[in-house]
Order: structure tokens, then C-alpha cells, then sequence
């Protein structure tokens, strides 16, 4: 069955509301708002063919040291391996038998890879029963990798995207952190984070506002904004200070 698909439209025709529209309700109904910019003008469409970011991974990334291959089981054991490994699957065991098979492979759920001057990063983003496992690694030309930034066990991380600034990349992430609170409580604070990294291979936190972008399907930066597509609205960011608008077809109450 064919899906709506409507044509591209100018981010002016759509209304300012003062709050976000979106929620997790599984039982709404799905009308995803995608987003890209064109030069400096924000475009967006409701496309039903959308689903949320990184839903299917790349079987393979290509980068400046070779082919990785992606075998990403979810929850099970999941790797990266390089293109001079003979491929296995997890189901035969088979990597059992190879010496040294750790040297040749990188653990993780990985949904993107890209090269920035000598090194090569992957992106690993586990997301299973309400958990978001966010770790940033360094890869170098030897194939040895450096762990840059790993929430395991404080917060729940969904991947969001990257994009180049003068210093290198930018990543975002969103989710939520824990607080913990007695009797082996938790308390959770929405969060959304940004992360640089530059040109000489170092990474660290660049902003951290406390509010969630959940139903993301696409998002572009333009300027010093962030546009976020999401389940029937567009969120705009701004890098400076995290203060958000909200915008919503004409017909919504």
C-alpha cells in the first residue's frame, strides 16, 4: 500500500505554538514531519514512509582505512570487521576458531561511521527495552580503537546525527540521565547533548540542555539552529543558549 507522501513546503507555513506537540503515545496516530534545508531556507513534508532514525544499520562502512563490516544482532553480540577478516556469523560460532579474533574485530551496535584527519570514528548505539548504550570510539590506521565517551549506566542516549563545524564534527544525542535517589531509586532528567570533536582525534561535551527531542526522523542544521523533524511537528534549536520553538501545521489546535 502506497504511503503519503505530500510536496515540500516552506517552514513559514507552518504556526509557532509555545510547547512541544509530539509525545510518546504509541497509540497516536503517526504523521512524521520530515525536515532538510536548502542554502539557508528550511524545507519539510509530512512523509509517511519515514520511520525513526537508524531503524535499519548499514550492512557495511566504507572509510579511509578500508571496508568495515557491521554485524549488528542488537541486545547479542554485535561487531564491527575489517575488511581483511573473513566474515562470520554469529550463529555458526566460527570466530571461535580464528586466533586472535578480537584484534580483528570492534564490539559494538554501530549505526554510523565517518573519517575526520587521521583517525576514523564509529558511532555504537544500543537501544533495547528502554535502554539507549551510547559509546563514541576512535579508530586509527593500526585499527586500534579508543573508547571517547561511553554512558553505560547513567544515562539513556539515542543517537540523532552529526554535522561539520570549523573545529571538525558535531554529534547529538537525546534521551534522559539518572539521578540516583534512596532505597535504589533513580530519579530521570530529560536531556540533549552535543559533542565536538576535532581535527587532532579529541572529543568533549559541548553543550547539555535539559529537554528530550523524541520521534526524530531527520534533522538538519543551518546557521546556528538545529531543525529536528518529528511525529506531527518541527522543533528548532539554538546552538547558543538551547532555547527551543515549536512548529505545527495551521489545522492543529
Amino acid at each position: 500500500m502506497a504511503k503519503y507522501l505530500s510536496e515540500w513546503k516552506s517552514l513559514s507555513e507552518l504556526k509557532t505554538v509555545t510547547d512541544r506537540y509530539t509525545n510518546l503515545d504509541i497509540f497516536k496516530q503517526k504523521i512524521p514531519y520530515e525536515v532538510k534545508a536548502e542554502g539557508d531556507q528550511i524545507l519539510w513534508r509530512l512523509n509517511d514512509n519515514l520511520n525513526y532514525l537508524y531503524v535499519e544499520e548499514p550492512k557495511k562502512f566504507t572509510t579511509q582505512f578500508g571496508t568495515f563490516n557491521n554485524y549488528n544482532n542488537g541486545e547479542f553480540h554485535s561487531w564491527l570487521g575489517v575488511n581483511d577478516f573473513p566474515d562470520i556469523s554469529e550463529s555458526s560460532n566460527e570466530k571461535y576458531i580464528y586466533p586472535n579474533y578480537e584484534d580483528n574485530l570492534i564490539e559494538g551496535n554501530f549505526c554510523d561511521m565517518f573519517d575526520l584527519g587521521e583517525y576514523s570514528y564509529a558511532i555504537s548505539n544500543l537501544l533495547h527495552m528502554m535502554v539507549g548504550h551510547l559509546k563514541i570510539i576512535r579508530i586509527d590506521k593500526n585499527i586500534d580503537m579508543l573508547i571517547l565517551y561511553d554512558n553505560y549506566n547513567n544515562s539513556n542516549l539515542r543517537y540523532l546525527g552529526r554535522w561539520v563545524n570549523d573545529k571538525g564534527i558535531v554529534l547529538i544525542a537525546s534521551g534522559y540521565r539518572f539521578f540516583p535517589k534512596p532505597n535504589n531509586n533513580y530519579e530521570l532528567h530529560d536531556t540533549t547533548m552535543l559533542f565536538q570533536i576535532d581535527k587532532l582525534g579529541n572529543c568533549k561535551i559541548l553543550k547539555r540542555w535539559n529537554f528530550d527531542l523524541p520521534n526524530v526522523n531527520s534533522i538538519v542544521k543551518v546557521k546556528d539552529y538545529i531543525y529536528v523533524g518529528q511525529n506531527e511537528m518541527i522543533t528548532r534549536v539554538k546552538i547558543n543558549d538551547g532555547s527551543r520553538s515549536f512548529f505545527v501545521d495551521n489545522s492543529l489546535n
